[in-house]
């Protein structure tokens, strides 16, 4: 580290290295806290409106075309009641096993809709993990690019330098002038 050029490398380097840490850990705690939060409101949420039902397998399709052209699948046709008692019907992809007249778990909303799982805790843990892991992406790539230009400047203004230095020291181990 005797050239000018090394030493501010080094202090490039340590002072995106030092503004990496503090952002990212910032930016990282924040976006990972937000999205953990959301994610336990959306559980809370779920579990209190969405309940489990037997649902009575009704009839079964080999293929049924859905309406978005996504393609074939096969579908269950299920029949179960609703929380005011009423009886309701709709169709899901089949599962292995269902056969007509066969009893299912099914979950339903407040409105007796079917509907998903409400979330798993899993879920939340694992996208505030993807959410605080991009954070931490979003920081390191502007960093790390900057320093690979300053570092590609620095090393055109040391081969600058060293073609100087040869240019003045050539002469004396070839025994010619330039």
């Amino acid at each position: 580290m005797r050239r000018p050029v090394d030493r501010i490398q080094t202090v490039v380097a340590l002072g995106l290295l030092a503004l990496f840490l503090i952002v990212a850990t910032l930016l990282a705690g924040l976006t990972t806290s937000r999205a953990y939060d959301s994610g336990l409101r959306a559980e809370r949420q779920e579990h209190a409106t969405h309940r489990p039902v037997m649902a009575t397998v009704v009839a079964t399709n080999d293929l049924s075309s859905d309406d978005s052209d996504r393609g074939l699948h096969p579908v269950a046709l299920l029949r179960w009641r609703a929380n005011d008692g009423t009886l309701r019907s709709g169709g899901t992809p089949k599962r292995q096993g269902d056969r007509v007249g066969s009893q299912r778990q099914i979950w339903i909303d407040v409105a007796g809709n079917l509907t998903r799982r409400p979330r798993a805790h899993g879920q939340t843990i694992a996208d505030a993990a993807l959410v605080g892991t991009a954070s931490l992406t979003v920081v390191a790539i502007p960093c790390f690019l900057l320093y690979v230009a300053v570092r590609h400047r620095l090393d055109r203004r040391r081969f600058d330098q060293w073609t100087a230095d040869w240019a003045r020291t050539a002469p004396l181990w070839t025994r010619r002038s330039s």
